[in-house]
């Protein structure tokens, strides 16, 4: 379990060291802890982000703009949205997470330009243009390179997430998916990441391949009912 209120702590702390009024820092964090704990959400809620800080502290000292970065991770998942949740209209999560960002911190100290790279930078597939994005794609995806029980549940959680989809549909969609990251030279940027975390990342998404081919051929195979 998380310590909401060690969390709250630092995120009003992050504010108001930056010039957000302590009032509005408070008001931003109800609206951000609400957002997090939407019913919709089983892994990319508050959780997820404790534990993006948790790495982040381990290598901030390596950071350009430590600050920006830490915003990033609290704010690139806010607004999240599956088919499911919005299904009569296009969603663009990290964009609007990126547009709550600047409604929440406009008039401080902080470089919204900065943060709205750092968000965008977390979409699947961009490519990150600094040192800090390079970072921060590295603490996201660092659920990949977990012991082999958490990663399940992390499974598991996105399942959740997406059980709206058809059980074959969506283990076929995960299996793309996963079978990009498996094949790119490196799954993490940076050295210091690739050290830690590259070979078991590996490791699980090699396992997880292989358990998405078996039970999608399973399925494929399986008698239809006769009516």
């Amino acid at each position: 379990m998380i310590d909401q209120e060690a969390l709250q702590s630092r995120f009003v702390s992050l504010l108001t060291n930056s010039g957000v009024a302590p009032d509005v820092a408070l008001d931003n964090w109800d609206d951000l802890r609400t957002r997090y704990s939407e019913g919709h959400r089983a892994y990319h809620a508050l959780d997820h982000v404790a534990a993006m800080l948790r790495h982040f502290d381990t290598i901030k000292d390596q950071l350009d703009d430590p600050v920006s970065v830490e915003a990033a991770i609290w704010y690139h998942d806010v607004v999240y949205h599956t088919q499911k949740t919005c299904p009569d209209r296009e969603f663009h999560n990290e964009q609007e997470s990126v547009n709550l960002a600047k409604e929440h911190l406009k008039g401080s100290g902080f470089d919204l330009s900065k943060i709205d790279a750092l968000i965008m930078a977390t979409i699947p597939g961009n490519v990150a243009k600094s040192k800090d994005e390079e970072f921060l794609q590295d603490i996201d995806l660092s659920i990949f390179a977990q012991d082999r029980e958490i990663y399940k549940n992390y499974i598991q959680q996105v399942n959740i997430e997406y059980g709206f989809v058809p059980v074959e549909q969506r283990k076929v969609g995960r299996l793309k998916i996963m079978q990009i990251f498996y094949k790119k030279d490196f799954i993490y940027n940076t050295d210091h990441f690739r050290g830690l975390w590259e070979k078991r990342a590996k490791d699980n998404l090699s396992w997880e391949i292989q358990s998405l081919k078996s039970e999608i051929m399973k399925m494929k195979n399986k008698p239809a009912n006769k009516l």
